[in-house]
């Protein structure tokens, strides 16, 4: 932990990553929304890591959860249907993990009952070696 209790972000982490590939395929499979990454609910220190409003129906949203973590677990699912209510509204989303993250079936069944669909990206949780060394994003 960081100075007044903030964790430091491991550099080999690739969540920015998975967040990017997050909002790609939520916005490749709901054409109809607009997508962001990181946006603050004004006044109420919430932020989802994609945030999706459909084009023409602005109360129509969808909300995007980037997890780049060893295990899914009940508590990454309730984050995410916490960004559901008040005041992002959303109907829903998806739960982006990295492709070497374990999901048990009593969590991924949470997730559905929540709204939400789990769903693995091809971002590895570390970078390879060629990634931290010899390619630059």
């Amino acid at each position: 932990m960081g100075l007044f209790g903030s964790k430091k972000l491991n550099p080999d982490h690739n969540i920015k990553r998975l967040e990017r590939k997050l909002a790609e395929d939520m916005e490749k499979n709901d054409p109809d929304y607009k997508f962001q990454t990181q946006k603050t609910y004004r006044g109420y220190g919430k932020r989802p890591d994609v945030y999706g409003q459909h084009k023409k129906i602005p109360y129509k949203r969808k909300i995007g959860e980037a997890k780049c973590v060893k295990e899914l677990t009940s508590a990454h699912v309730k984050q995410a249907k916490g960004y559901k209510k008040h005041p992002g509204y959303a109907e829903g989303g998806t739960i982006g993990v990295a492709k070497d993250t374990k999901v048990s079936h009593k969590v991924r069944r949470e997730a559905k009952d929540a709204g939400f669909k789990v769903k693995k990206l091809n971002v590895g949780r570390k970078k390879s070696f060629a990634e931290k060394y010899i390619f630059d994003d």
